[in-house]
């Protein structure tokens, strides 16, 4: 009896269809010798001589059972299609207003399938963030009482606050977090800036809309005060330890009266070129700068370095965040630092001008911000 396409199934794959081919003959052929068997018993059984179990075949008893075994595991098996390509892993990502972990997957709230790439990592997206204030977030550095003194002495009138969030930060969602850092209720109802009546925080930003913040990317990466060993090795300060004098230039409204404050903002002078323009990048110089300087013209400027580094130092840790390189024993900053300079939507600064410091400090490991703000010029609000 010929095999039929329609007892294989044409869907098996071309190895299983031959299984099934083969076992089919191999039944086919059994029977035959089977009946091939009992028509010469009969024979033999009247001439008396042994039987002869059918005649020589190709296939035998042994291979034929092992066939047929395979044929019918292969029909229980589902049906494959050749070729099928392989679907791109998606990661299930659960939205919340509290941080996400792999044990919240799945477990309420919307999820969201974001098979996206980040230096060619697979990596969480978010739609946004969301904030909180820390009411006991400590500044020892800017609280010190000596500290207190100096920035009175130095007309600064500052504010600094400290928030956290709850979303994976990555430096590409620098615009996305800073606005919605400034547009988030617990920035708005804590933070301050500068207006008429001394820092407050305009009841109108609650109905801003903030569709950008110009930010400029700071780098963080000294961890200690020799930074600023060049100073006293370049001849700025006396033998004493003495700021040296110099002959007064006015550079963006400040009294450059002194080899120091030449250095650090005229473009022209011999000094200024102590530091190069990646090394004025960097959050401690902008720091040290910003309490050389003062907050106006109401400022009362040291005679000596030591306490402007003194001073430097203790509000540096207060903004960033470090930890020991478990490979090199060195202390690293893990803070990702920006400048900003204006929000679209909103009245940063009283004025425009290049002295004015709001600085946003993103500590991604613990998940903290801290927000310094001090307007130029300090005394005219």
């Amino acid at each position: 009896m010929p095999v039929s396409n329609e007892t294989i199934g044409m869907g098996m794959p071309s190895a299983m269809r031959k299984r099934s081919v083969q076992a089919a003959e191999a039944k086919q052929k059994i029977a035959e010798a089977a009946v091939s068997a009992r028509l010469e018993a009969r024979a033999s059984a009247d001439t008396k001589q042994p039987p002869m179990i059918g005649q020589p075949r190709n296939v035998s008893m042994t291979d034929a059972a092992r066939i047929i075994s395979q044929a019918e595991e292969d029909e229980d098996r589902p049906e494959e299609t050749p070729n099928e390509p392989v679907k791109e892993p998606t990661f299930k990502v659960t939205l919340k207003t509290t941080q996400v972990t792999t044990d919240e997957m799945n477990n309420g709230g919307s999820t969201t399938e974001v098979p996206i790439s980040f230096e060619g990592k697979k990596v969480f997206a978010v739609d946004g963030f969301s904030f909180s204030v820390l009411p006991e977030a400590k500044f020892p550095g800017f609280y010190d009482k000596d500290v207190k003194k100096l920035f009175e002495k130095w007309a600064i009138r500052f504010h600094i606050s400290k928030y956290r969030f709850h979303e994976q930060y990555e430096p590409s969602l620098k615009s996305t977090f800073l606005r919605d850092l400034f547009t988030s209720e617990a920035f708005q109802k804590n933070a301050r800036r500068a207006g008429r009546r001394g820092l407050s925080n305009p009841t109108q930003d609650m109905e801003a809309k903030i569709t950008k913040v110009d930010a400029e990317d700071l780098d963080a990466t000294v961890t200690n005060m020799g930074f600023f060993d060049r100073i006293e090795e370049n001849g700025i300060l006396g033998a004493s330890g003495k700021i040296r004098g110099c002959f007064e230039d006015i550079i963006d409204d400040v009294s450059c009266n002194s080899l120091l404050r030449q250095a650090l903002l005229n473009e022209d002078h011999e000094h200024y070129d102590l530091f190069n323009d990646d090394e004025r990048k960097e959050l401690i110089f902008r720091l040290f700068r910003h309490i050389v300087i003062g907050g106006g013209t109401m400022c009362q400027y040291e005679d000596y370095l030591k306490p402007y580094l003194d001073t430097c130092k203790l509000l540096y840790k207060d903004l960033i965040a470090v930890c020991r390189n478990s490979t090199t024993g060195q202390v690293d900053v893990k803070t990702h630092a920006y400048q900003i300079s204006q929000v679209d939507g909103i009245t940063l600064f009283p004025i425009e001008h290049e002295l004015n410091t709001c600085f946003v400090c993103i500590d991604s490991l613990r998940k903290y911000v801290t927000y310094y703000y001090a307007a130029w010029p300090g005394n005219s609000w």
